[in-house]
């Protein structure tokens, strides 16, 4: 039987917004690149996003390699509007940020209500609200590249304030601060 060898698409898609994602997933371009940079294998990066083909993220290394000019030009551009995204929430958060409290009075402690830690579930690691939805997964998403947004697209199950929560509690863990949690429902 004679081999038959048929061109092949690239599995990027770029958006009305203007940014590429790997094939129909949320998975950004950068996101793959990045962890590609990091030393991860092709095996890695699947794991890693697990709605990408291990096919597709093999295509986009290659796509990278022989185009490696076009693409980091794409993603500094990329990381420049980041950058400026970034900055505005900055801007943002510090005019609404409460002034800070006259001595002697305690800041509230931080509500992790919606984070639980259920040893029978997900080997007890912390998860949002009880679902197999770990808050370190959550962590992935958002440094891999991936915003908010993206991630309650893929979970549509979360709402922004559990996203808001896990990233606190990760800065309390970072800090060896990480509070009790509430048993899971």
């Amino acid at each position: 039987m004679a081999l038959t060898i048929k061109d092949q698409p690239i599995p990027l898609t770029l958006g009305e917004d203007g940014i590429a994602r790997v094939a129909d997933t949320r998975v950004r371009l950068e996101a793959v690149i990045a962890a590609y940079h990091e030393g991860a294998t092709a095996e890695e990066v699947s794991l890693r996003y697990t709605t990408v083909e291990l096919a597709d993220v093999y295509f986009v290394i290659g796509y990278y390699l022989k185009h490696r000019y076009e693409v980091d030009k794409y993603l500094k551009t990329r990381r420049s509007q980041d950058q400026a995204v970034r900055e505005q929430a900055l801007a943002a958060y510090a005019a609404d940020r409460p002034r800070p409290r006259p001595a002697g009075i305690q800041a509230r402690q931080p509500s992790f209500d919606r984070i639980t830690s259920d040893p029978a579930r997900q080997a007890g690691k912390p998860c949002i609200r009880g679902l197999d939805i770990q808050v370190a997964s959550i962590l992935n998403y958002l440094s891999g590249s991936m915003t908010v947004e993206d991630v309650l697209v893929d979970w549509p199950e979360l709402e922004p304030e559990d996203i808001s929560q896990a990233l606190a509690y990760a800065a309390g863990a970072v800090e060896q601060e990480a509070p009790r949690l509430p048993p899971a429902e």
